[in-house]
């Protein structure tokens, strides 16, 4: 490198990156989710263009957008990259030895079927412990449904979320909760 000329820091990407990203992408094909500009945005992950481009293999991932994907997508880092799965397990048994429960083990312990998101179901109980009492309880009113058949309503958990950041409106007198929500 010539004297003067920029140092870049970007990983060079290998087969080994190239088949995370094609692993990632089919678990990211295979879901009903939000844009690439949301989904990177709210998992911590970056812009769409990055987003992109760990899905397509031109950026190798990082620690940080393993974790996003994987909270975002309702998965383990080992799903689609065994490389990070074993250092954040590492890292892991260095900060709680005997390890915490991984996401899909909660999941199953609180018998939530996939792909629900775990991510969203701990934002939704901090948003509801923080949320005004009416925003609550139109929040518990949607919840009991989804828990009666999570399939059927998975769409509910952003809905709820909306009510509690009060994205969607208190109701009018004489309206029904969440008219788009009561199917």
């Amino acid at each position: 490198m010539k004297d003067g000329a920029p140092k870049t820091r970007k990983a060079i990407v290998t087969d080994e990156h190239r088949e995370e990203a094609r692993l990632l992408k089919k678990i990211w094909s295979a879901q009903k989710r939000p844009t690439q500009a949301v989904f990177g945005e709210t998992y911590g992950i970056g812009g769409q263009s990055a987003v992109n481009n760990f899905l397509n293999g031109v950026s190798a991932l990082s620690m940080r957008a393993a974790k996003g994907f994987a909270r975002g997508l309702g998965c383990e880092i080992s799903e689609f990259s065994p490389r990070l799965a074993k250092e954040a397990s590492e890292l892991g048994a260095l900060v709680t030895p005997g390890g915490a429960m991984t996401a899909r083990e909660q999941m199953q312990a609180y018998s939530i079927p996939g792909p629900v998101n775990i991510g969203a179901l701990q934002a939704l109980g901090k948003a509801l412990e923080e949320a005004d009492p009416e925003a609550r309880k139109t929040a518990e009113d949607l919840l009991k449904k989804f828990v009666e058949n999570p399939s059927a309503h998975a769409d509910f958990l952003p809905l709820i979320a909306r009510r509690l950041s009060g994205e969607i409106p208190k109701q009018q007198p004489n309206s029904t909760p969440l008219s788009s929500a009561s199917r």
